[in-house]
């Protein structure tokens, strides 16, 4: 009688030391639920969570338990509600291990993604082509702001038809530097008015250079006009 006693009390030992390393290998190391930085799609979560955690019981070969098969995509979707509501209680999968923490948080995460069923790797970034350089555009230089460039080209063509030797209209000459110095105050009066010269008057870029030179100072000798 004692005998068989501690045979019973051997094999209970055993049948729940078998239990508790069954447990223990289940729950392995410890799982912080970190997920990888990749997508997530259907196919990964069929493999790492339903298959393993569900289809013993929501399959066809597991008699649909509960009326819900889960084998599908498009099963699997219809129910996630379900899924996501009994996983985080817990109460699925029925009188079996709960789902690790990095199981949660993998199918948390395909379903916050909107539970696709397959991923499109994002396209690589095209670089933006670096602009060229703004280019200044050239200088455009105007003519010499001096006395030979503007007798040349304004008391020439347009003055000394009566302004000089020997007719000197008005008493005026402006054949030299220094007679049109003398006069440089009514030069520049009648240029302004458009009084002078009588017969053509000056062109719009004949005017500018005269009068600006004129504020420059008249000077003799060459000045680049701005």
């Amino acid at each position: 009688m004692k005998f068989s006693y501690l045979l019973l009390i051997i094999s209970m030992f055993s049948v729940f030391s078998g239990c508790h390393y069954k447990i223990s290998k289940d729950s392995g190391a410890a799982d912080n639920g970190n997920v990888g930085a990749g997508q997530v799609d259907f196919a990964l979560v069929m493999s790492e969570v339903v298959a393993p955690k569900c289809l013993e019981c929501h399959s066809s070969a597991g008699g649909n338990r509960g009326g819900v098969n889960l084998e599908t995509y498009a099963n699997v979707k219809a129910e996630i509600a379900a899924i996501q509501s009994t996983v985080a209680d817990n109460s699925m999968p029925l009188n079996r291990q709960p789902l690790s923490a990095s199981q949660k948080a993998l199918l948390n995460k395909w379903i916050e993604a909107g539970a696709p069923e397959t991923v499109t790797e994002n396209p690589p970034v095209q670089a933006i082509p670096t602009p060229p350089p703004d280019v200044p555009p050239e200088e455009v230089v105007g003519p010499s702001l001096d006395w030979l460039t503007v007798r040349t080209l304004v008391i020439e063509p347009k003055c000394l038809n009566c302004h000089s030797a020997p007719t000197n209209r008005g008493g005026v000459n402006l054949e030299t530097y220094q007679n049109v110095l003398s006069n440089i105050a009514d030069v520049d009066a009648t240029i302004r008015d458009g009084s002078m010269p009588r017969r053509t008057t000056l062109t719009p870029e004949q005017k500018k250079l005269i009068l600006d030179w004129i504020a420059a100072g008249a000077p003799e000798f060459s000045q680049r006009k701005p």
